[in-house]
């Protein structure tokens, strides 16, 4: 009997051995399998969220900062600060068919009617896909705890925020949306105007670029048509330009938002494009957007 119940022990002891060894086997394992998870997950992550730009003014330098970094977002920002947030999004191709006629012997009439269809198609492209991405990220036009802004004629989603608070409770769901292929750029920004207090003479040290070289430089100095009936829209983030910036800007009607900062750089572009010598000369309203400001992205855009 005593034989008996040693082996009885002694397979008993043995099994618990082997079930012991078979648990750690599988719960190593798993724990590999789930850490490979984990570390997937959060490349993914990672990857997703460097399609964030983040921007908010400099309290020193009187100029915007851009970071990467969403705590350093937070940081600098005021818990009243209106937070906007810009989802660039990435569509297939538009269709340009109704444009592949047009040659340089095409009369303006024939110009003017292909530029308008395809103007309304990318419209209703852009319209489609945008509020697709609305229905499938489930954001809603009557939101209480944003304001929704849909482009019509470019790939953009604007989100406006009245607090932080309001912009850090909806963040995951930003950091979610970035993780979509469809997903190219997302931009969070604080709206600010006259944030550049820099004297102005400090950024008119740019090097001298004579407009007749920037015309020569993109062959537009034989000009068939000029821009009478036209009227030009520049959205940038550098300042705006007046009809006294220039000389060649003093018969414009220019139309600005966001900021009384005048900067060279607007002032150049708004010369190339419709000055007395620029491309489209003979056009007489111009909208000039600061594009950091309260003015809203998507509207300068449409």
């Amino acid at each position: 009997m005593k034989y008996y119940m040693k082996k009885i022990c002694c397979f008993i002891l043995v099994f618990s051995m082997v079930l012991s060894f078979l648990s750690t086997a599988i719960y190593a394992n798993s724990y590999e399998k789930n850490n490979d998870q984990s570390d997937e997950y959060d490349d993914t992550l990672m990857e997703s969220a460097e399609k964030i730009n983040y921007y908010y003014p400099s309290s020193t330098m009187g100029d915007i900062v851009m970071t990467n970094d969403a705590q350093t977002f937070e940081n600098n920002i005021s818990a009243d600060d209106v937070v906007e947030v810009v989802i660039q999004l990435d569509y297939d191709e538009e269709n340009c068919d109704c444009l592949d006629n047009i040659t340089p012997d095409s009369s303006l009439d024939e110009i003017q009617a292909a530029r308008e269809k395809h103007r309304n198609e990318n419209k209703a492209r852009n319209i489609l896909n945008n509020n697709s991405f609305l229905n499938e990220c489930g954001l809603s036009m009557d939101s209480e705890e944003y304001t929704v802004i849909v482009g019509q004629y470019s790939p953009f989603i604007q989100l406006v925020f009245e607090t932080r608070s309001d912009y850090l409770c909806f963040y995951d769901r930003i950091l979610q949306m970035s993780e979509r292929d469809d997903v190219s750029q997302i931009d969070v920004f604080v709206p600010v105007e006259n944030t550049i207090t820099a004297n102005r003479e400090d950024f008119l040290a740019s090097p001298n670029y004579p407009m007749e070289q920037a015309l020569a430089d993109i062959n537009a100095t034989n000009q068939t048509y000029d821009g009478s009936g036209i009227k030009v829209g520049i959205a940038g983030g550098w300042g705006i330009a007046t009809p006294n910036s220039h000389s060649e800007l003093g018969d414009l009607n220019i139309y600005t938002s966001g900021t009384t900062f005048e900067h060279d750089h607007t002032i150049t572009e708004a010369r190339l494009l419709c000055g007395s010598n620029g491309v489209a000369k003979g056009v007489e309203d111009v909208y000039i957007y600061y594009t950091f400001s309260t003015t809203r992205l998507v509207g300068a855009f449409d």
